[in-house]
């Protein structure tokens, strides 16, 4: 095992000049270099029978007995089989691999839904349409889907996780819940891409989603003589947070839809008119809602629970600077008794009666039943699009002083002293 030589000594050692190389034996030698000396030990690896040189440190930090050690030690890994140099690599490449595995594995910890949906967002916004659908984009996000995922890193969260939340999505709005699974299954799809998830589940659950949303969904209505007991019963029920309550009594006053009651800020408020930004419209245009006196007052009791500031919201989330999702206010729903028992003789919950969108369809059957308002005002305080496409095109009003004594007439009943709950049909489905 390397080149025969007679046994060095010490002072041969303290005499060598650069460019020289002295050998001790059995394939030990001294380098001399003009910075310095150095050991080096040849021996042929039992794995590939391949010559290989391996230092073992320099001279004369490494003294020459301390040189036979090592190389003795070498040599016996050598006889076992072993490459030493290659061993030496095997466990710094399983240690590369154990430091990369734990970087990907916090990578993956800090990757959450929300943060990657922002990511990606910033990355690609420009390439979408406009102004407004870039922020519509990332909107649907913050009011569906991260108030109850967007902390959850995204390795960890499951197709059932996701369809828990977009099913009763499109059980509502079908329309909304196909965007917000696409946008997520591209959100996905780049996260793969960079390894910080390993399956797509809004790809998972498309198939089932569409299922879901392809049918023709209605909601369940309240009986428009239903609302003030339901009112007086939102109003006391004291498990849960204020703000929730007082956001769906708002909806129920302002005939609103949940996202955009969900996603008004303090900006939007005008003395006593609540100017909805285009943006947020379903119709794509500004809808002004006239604020009743309790309107009023639900925002003065909501101030506490917000930051007030202009662009705060005025229903905020419990976390920093997200909304409520439609879930909150749906899940207080189904947490409040009637009084009265279901078929089941289980206790029966207003849930059972009604969806939050049911309090629109309420609202109009009332406008329609008891009031003498003109169709098209009814139409307009609930911002609904003009079906005659000429009569739109001509019309230029919004009816702001009749809508504002609709408002008022609706909250006049609303919070009148309520009836028995009505034990016929439990609900009415309209779409």
């Amino acid at each position: 095992m390397g080149k025969p030589s007679q046994p060095l000594t010490a002072a041969e050692c303290r005499a060598i000049a650069p460019g020289k190389t002295l050998y001790d034996r059995e394939g030990l030698a001294l380098i001399g270099k003009a910075a310095g000396a150095y050991w080096r030990l040849r021996f042929t690896s039992p794995e590939t029978n391949k010559r290989r040189d391996a230092g073992l440190g320099a001279y004369p930090a490494t003294t020459l007995s301390e040189a036979r050690e090592r190389a003795a030690e070498f040599r016996a890994i050598v006889r076992a089989g072993i490459d030493p140099l290659e061993d030496r690599r095997r466990v710094t490449d399983k240690a590369k691999t154990a430091t990369v595995a734990l970087t990907q594995r916090s990578k993956r910890a800090a990757a959450t839904l929300e943060t990657a949906a922002r990511e990606f967002h910033r990355h690609h916004r420009a390439g979408l349409r406009n102004a407004k659908h870039a922020a519509q984009w990332i909107s649907s996000l913050e009011t569906s889907v991260f108030p109850t995922l967007g902390n959850r890193p995204l390795a960890e969260i499951t197709a059932d996780d996701l369809l828990a939340v977009l099913a009763p999505l499109a059980d509502q709005v079908p329309e909304t819940a196909r965007r917000v699974r696409q946008r997520i299954d591209v959100i996905y799809a780049d996260a793969i891409l960079n390894d910080l998830a390993d399956k797509n589940p809004a790809q998972m659950i498309k198939a089932k989603l569409r299922r879901t949303a392809g049918k023709a969904k209605h909601f369940r209505a309240l009986p428009y003589a239903d609302v003030p007991a339901f009112v007086v019963a939102l109003r006391a029920f004291d498990r849960s947070h204020p703000a929730i309550r007082l956001a769906i009594e708002f909806l129920i006053l302002t005939a609103a839809r949940s996202g955009e009651v969900r996603g008004m800020r303090w900006s939007e408020v005008d003395g006593t008119t609540w100017a909805i930004p285009a943006g947020r419209m379903k119709r794509d245009a500004e809808h002004r809602v006239p604020l009743t006196k309790r309107a009023l007052t639900i925002l003065q009791e909501a101030r506490p629970h917000s930051t007030g500031k202009p662009d705060a919201l005025v229903f905020p989330g419990r976390a920093a600077g997200a909304g409520m999702s439609d879930m909150t206010l749906l899940q207080l729903v189904r947490r409040m008794p009637t009084g009265g028992d279901r078929d089941d003789g289980a206790p029966e919950m207003w849930a059972d009666r009604t969806t939050l969108h049911g309090f629109r369809s309420a609202f109009k059957t009332w406008a329609m039943t008891c009031t003498k308002f003109r169709v098209d005002v009814i139409e307009a305080a609930m911002a609904h699009k003009e079906a005659d496409r000429v009569a739109a095109a001509y019309s230029r009003t919004t009816y702001e002083v009749e809508r504002a004594k609709l408002a008022a007439d609706w909250a006049r009943f609303v919070e009148q002293a309520p009836a028995t709950v009505h034990q016929l049909p439990k609900a009415r489905a309209m779409k």
